[in-house]
């Protein structure tokens, strides 16, 4: 057997590695996670939260079913639809209007986003046409 020569850095070789180790482990990792819940799932979960008044909670659920399907028009409906209980009718009318470029034809979309124009008290004559969509296209009022 050859003997080992220690030399003065030797006791230091292994709190350079701990250390090392350490620093690694707290550097940041990108996992992907994905979300177990479907847009379904998210929305029903805001509209529980919506009413027992946990409006915080309700809005991210909502926000995460718009994560989870940038195209369904019920999720961009229910997030503008607690954007408008909460007078935030900016975005309130970007939720409304985005259901509407996805689904011309939703009537309630149409209905809700007047009633954003009659609440801020603007844009009268598009809150007319809007209106006036809905009811031609009829549908039961949500």
């Amino acid at each position: 057997m050859i003997p080992l020569k220690r030399n003065s850095w030797f006791p230091i070789y292994p709190w350079v590695l701990a250390f090392a180790l350490g620093c690694s482990a707290l550097s940041p990792r990108r996992a992907r996670v994905t979300d177990p819940l479907t847009a379904e799932q998210h929305r029903e979960l805001g509209v529980s939260y919506e009413s027992q008044g946990l409006t915080a909670l309700a809005i991210e659920q909502f926000d995460a079913a718009i994560r989870g399907d940038r195209r369904d028009p019920p999720g961009w409906m229910a997030r503008g639809n607690i954007a408008f209980t909460s007078r935030d009718f900016k975005k309130a009318e970007s939720c409304f209007r985005r259901a509407l470029r996805l689904d011309p034809d939703n009537a309630v979309a149409a209905n809700n986003l007047a009633m954003v124009y009659l609440e801020r008290g603007d844009r009268y004559k598009l809150a007319e046409q809007l209106a006036r969509k809905a009811i031609d296209r009829g549908g039961a009022v949500r």
